[in-house]
């Protein structure tokens, strides 16, 4: 039927005992790129016919797509009639909501393409020749009315039981080829010029027919030792055999090197058919037929029957590889050559069919050995082994194309194990493809594969819920989380979905207390700012026996702190006031190990200072002049007073001398080098002996050593760098200059690589900075450089995910992203993790 106001139809499956038209649906018996093919019977006649849905692009315009179907139906349907024998028949066409239907005429035999796959071996001469010649027949017909068959491979080659040979799919390749993927049954047998978009005639026909004679002459086995290159590229196979059609210097490998014994004029005829370029080629089929007559087989064929006016030449006018428009009829007497040569054929043919009904010990091995391979892919998928059960289908799968049993069924165990590693990857979305693909395959239970899609399709939902909560805890919208985490809890789960759940209940439970906590921690802070320490000390401490918490621990220890540092400021304010030196000082002390600073270290001093200078004064009141003097240098240690001076110069000379060397040699022992510079420096003013100044020198270079090191821990390298000057100014020889040469040298290296790292980490130069961050790393290992290599990788790692997303490689961007949230997790990295998962829902 036509209908003009006709929808755009959605291909679905037929199933046994469906109507299309008047025929009934029996099972599917092939598949090509764009279509399926179907055993039916016709309802009124009780015919068995094959029927072949043609599935439609959806971007195509399908009224034009029916309109070329049906002219080239008809076409079909008149050159069918006129030579039965050799041509496929074309019964009708159906114009259905389902799609395009075909019904042609059912062929009880194999197609050459499953009597090559069944029996490896080379075919004897005479049958394989049988067979291209009684091909070129049919080729010849379907020339004689215009039409280039484009698409002649070993599958549209059929050999009916009863014996004969019939050729199919002619006048639709092109209309199909519009609507499907070059295949790579199809690629393999096309003309160089199909292949090159240049204007097509005969000659195409005759390359693609010269290769299947050469395929059936030394036997598939050997055929594909010759173009293994080819053949083992299964991803690229029908590109690779695109390059070898066009490449003029690629060259088929001699017969003889399979076939010895093999006439060389095979060889030569072999190569006239497949010469690249078109006028090298034997011109017409009646050419390839004359050739095979006069030197291959004893053909009694009056020469009249190959006069040039019964043929069609290569300068007839021909078609470009969009145009479907039939070429210009010629003459009929070509039908008397076709009955004559139909007959030569037939005898040729009828030894190939008696092999393929025996079946060789070969082929019985071959289905042997892949039913043993199913049944070891069946035992690992139902063991879970779903990888292992993957490869030994497609093994089979390779072996046996979806034409056969053991290949649909193979097909069957790939899309089941895809669909069930999809699942275990969590995969979802690819596990509900793959099973959707196997339910439309026959001989599996549906009930089976609709549970595992549901399985699929709630696991997905599942994990989309996983995500959502997620993202709710994250983003603190805890009631959110805590009804999606309701929805799913009492739910039939696996166990890892079970402890999944579980562990977002301790998130969620997690992010309350840190809530709780941060508003408790910012009340104390609200009682500190108007007063109320002690009040807000109290309700941490009641808290943190409540919750544990480190961050409340922390708060709480600080205000305990700050309370101690206050307490102990007065206590020492009020013992000074009172002068009480040396309680005050304790008390200063006190709070400088709670909190330390220069203007409190300061003031101990000044108090130290002042506290010595009165016992020394008071010491000199009770004539005790060798302790008054160490209590006045003692003094002058803490800080310069010239009241302790004055009254050192009443001492006698030499006994102040003593104690300053006394005292700075106490001072040096103590590690008070400041102390003991100053108390040297005195005893050199007193008396500037080479003792005094060795002294005086020692304990500066002591000092200034420190304040290097200091220095080099604060990485003031320039201070370091003028201590360091100091230093050697006083002596450049001193054990002491080398270590500190040294440190600094260590100090500015790893300085160096770090600031490097830093500037280039800021520019998003991050390869470049963790070349630097880990020369650092290898001169000074320190938590910071840590810190920064774990933190820059986690920055590198967000910066591909952005780039991949970016060019819309949702599936590595959601892998990196992956691998930064093992180091860090932020809000950043949620936010693409959900960006990423979003566009893959929408995929």
């Amino acid at each position: 039927m036509n209908s003009p106001d006709f929808k755009k139809p959605q291909l679905s499956p037929l199933n046994p005992g469906d109507r299309v038209g008047a025929y009934t649906i029996i099972e599917q018996i092939g598949s090509g790129g764009s279509s399926i093919v179907f055993k039916a019977q016709d309802t009124l006649l009780k015919n068995i016919v094959a029927v072949k849905h043609i599935m439609l692009d959806p971007a195509s315009d399908d009224e034009h797509l029916r309109h070329r179907v049906q002219q080239e139906i008809s076409i079909h349907k008149q050159v069918t009639s006129d030579l039965p024998n050799f041509l496929v028949k074309m019964i009708d066409f159906i114009d259905d909501p389902r799609g395009i239907f075909i019904v042609m005429e059912y062929i009880d035999g194999p197609s050459l393409e499953q009597m090559l796959t069944m029996s490896t071996m080379p075919m004897p001469l005479r049958q394989a020749l049988g067979i291209i010649a009684g091909t070129a027949v049919a080729l010849n017909h379907i020339h004689s009315k215009g039409i280039i068959h484009r698409d002649l491979k070993p599958a549209n080659i059929m050999l009916p039981r009863t014996g004969g040979l019939k050729l199919t799919d002619f006048g639709l390749a092109t209309v199909i080829a519009e609507q499907e993927t070059m295949s790579l049954g199809s690629a393999r047998y096309m003309a160089p010029e199909m292949l090159s978009g240049q204007n097509l005639d005969v000659r195409s026909d005759i390359y693609s027919l010269g290769l299947i004679a050469y395929e059936s002459i030394i036997g598939r086995s050997n055929f594909e030792i010759a173009f293994r290159p080819i053949l083992r590229d299964n991803r690229n196979q029908a590109l690779r055999w695109m390059k070898w059609h066009t490449n003029n210097r690629a060259q088929i490998p001699a017969i003889n090197q399979f076939m010895p014994d093999m006439d060389p004029k095979i060889g030569e005829f072999i190569n006239r058919l497949l010469a690249k370029e078109p006028d090298k080629r034997i011109p017409t089929t009646v050419d390839l037929l004359n050739a095979i007559r006069m030197h291959f087989l004893e053909l009694n064929i009056p020469d009249s029957m190959f006069d040039q006016n019964n043929t069609i030449g290569h300068d007839t006018p021909v078609s470009t590889a969009h145009d479907t428009a039939p070429l210009p009829q010629v003459g009929k007497r070509y039908k008397i050559l076709a009955s004559i040569l139909g007959i030569v054929a037939l005898s040729g043919i009828a030894t190939g069919i008696i092999l393929y009904n025996k079946q060789s010990y070969a082929f019985k091995k071959k289905i042997s050995t892949s039913t043993e391979l199913i049944e070891s892919a069946q035992q690992h998928y139902n063991s879970g082994n779903f990888d292992s059960a993957l490869n030994f289908y497609r093994t089979v799968s390779n072996d046996w194309g979806v034409d056969s049993k053991l290949g649909r069924k193979a097909k069957s165990g790939i899309n089941l194990s895809k669909g069930q590693i999809a699942l275990r990857e969590k995969n979802f979305n690819d596990a509900i493809v793959a099973f959707k693909q196997a339910l439309v395959l026959e001989g599996l239970d549906k009930r089976q594969i609709n549970q595992l899609i549901e399985e699929a399709k709630k696991r997905r939902d599942f994990y989309d819920a996983v995500n959502r909560i997620e993202r709710d805890i994250t983003e603190l919208r805890l009631p959110q989380a805590q009804a999606t985490l309701e929805q799913w809890r009492d739910l039939s789960l696996t166990t890892e979905e079970t402890d999944l759940i579980k562990e977002l209940e301790i998130r969620l439970g997690d992010q309350r207390l840190q809530i709780e906590v941060t508003a408790i921690i910012k009340e104390a802070e609200k009682l500190v700012a108007i007063g109320r320490r002690d009040q807000a000390i109290r309700e941490l401490e009641i808290a943190k026996s409540r919750i544990s918490s480190s961050q409340l621990r922390q708060q709480y220890e600080n205000l305990l702190a700050n309370a101690s540092y206050d307490l102990a400021i007065i206590e020492a304010q009020r013992a000074e006031a009172d002068n009480q030196y040396g309680k005050a000082v304790e008390s200063y002390m006190g709070a400088y190990n709670i909190k330390k600073s220069d203007d409190l270290r300061d003031k101990i001093n000044q108090l130290q200072s002042r506290s010595e200078l009165e016992k020394g004064l008071l010491l000199m009141q009770e004539g005790d002049y060798k302790r008054a003097k160490t209590a006045l240098l003692s003094s002058l240690g803490y800080k310069k007073n010239a009241a302790a001076n004055e009254a050192l110069k009443r001492i006698d000379a030499e006994d102040q001398y003593q104690l300053f060397m006394q005292a700075g040699q106490k001072a040096m022992n103590e590690v008070d080098f400041e102390v003991a510079m100053n108390h040297f420096k005195q005893a050199v003013d007193l008396r500037p002996t080479e003792a005094a100044n060795e002294q005086y020198t020692e304990a500066s270079i002591f000092y200034w050593a420190d304040l290097c090191k200091e220095a080099l821990r604060n990485r003031d390298l320039d201070k370091a760098q003028s201590i360091i000057a100091k230093t050697e100014a006083i002596d450049s020889l001193h054990e002491q200059i080398d270590p500190l040469r040294e440190q600094f040298s260590i100090t500015s290296e790893y300085l160096k690589f770090l600031n490097t790292g830093d500037k280039q980490r800021q520019n998003s130069r991050f390869s470049e900075a963790k070349i630097n961050y880990r020369k650092a790393a290898k001169i000074m290992k320190t938590v910071e450089i840590d810190t920064r290599l774990q933190d820059i990788e986690f920055e590198h790692l967000l910066a591909k995910a952005r780039a991949l997303i970016l060019i819309g490689d949702r599936k590595n961007s959601l892998a990196v992203l992956q691998t930064a949230s093992e180091i860090q997790t932020t809000p950043e990295l949620h936010e693409l993790m959900r960006q990423v998962l979003i566009e893959d829902e929408k995929q």
